[in-house]
């Protein structure tokens, strides 16, 4: 494997530690229709924060998901009428566009407050943890599913602890390396 540092990898931390007080005021989130693609491509959200779907692009979509989180549907509409969503169990929901095929997108609704993706150094930034062991959870579309399946644990103190993971199988190809249809960029 290469050293490459990943980004748009989300972490998600899992803990017990009952004494840890995380922020978990929700928040409204943007999943939007920009140039035939969902932007941003992956949004990381906590269970029960909403997600408006505007449709900013020149074409109108039909946006759906058939996940096991989250089943919805929001028909064919103009950019003038907001559409909103609550998710409200944790999960992977993989979104699509009837209209257009090659759309894609997803959103990873954390269960554990504490969440983030990678920046383009790769690191996940926390700036706080419980003290007591921590579970790390890593997702992203194109990682193999062994890598998905596997379960990181570092144990918090006062100092801020470092995990460095190396995937142990490379990254699934993208969908841009199928097919550049449409202008598709790669969607990492």
């Amino acid at each position: 494997m290469n050293n490459n540092k990943l980004s748009n990898i989300v972490v998600e931390l899992k803990f017990s530690d009952p004494n840890f007080e995380a922020s978990t005021a929700l928040r409204e989130n943007t999943m939007q229709q920009v140039d035939q693609q969902f932007i941003p491509h992956i949004l990381a959200i906590h269970k029960g924060e909403v997600v408006h779907f505007p449709d900013t692009d020149t074409v109108q979509h039909h946006v759906y998901s058939f996940s096991k989180a989250r089943t919805f549907e929001i028909a064919i509409y103009q950019k003038e009428v907001s559409r909103k969503i609550n998710f409200d169990a944790p999960g992977i929901v993989e979104l699509g566009c009837n209209i257009h095929d090659w759309m894609l997108g997803y959103i990873y609704v954390a269960e554990s407050p504490l969440y983030t993706k990678t920046n383009a150094s790769g690191e996940a930034i926390f700036k706080s943890l419980p003290s007591g062991p921590i579970e790390v959870n890593v997702w992203h579309p194109r990682l193999s599913e062994n890598d998905i399946k596997k379960t990181y644990f570092i144990k918090a103190a006062n100092t801020q602890p470092t995990l460095h993971i190396t995937l142990s199988e490379p990254l699934l190809p993208s969908y841009a390396d199928f097919d550049d249809i449409h202008g598709v960029g790669d969607y990492e």
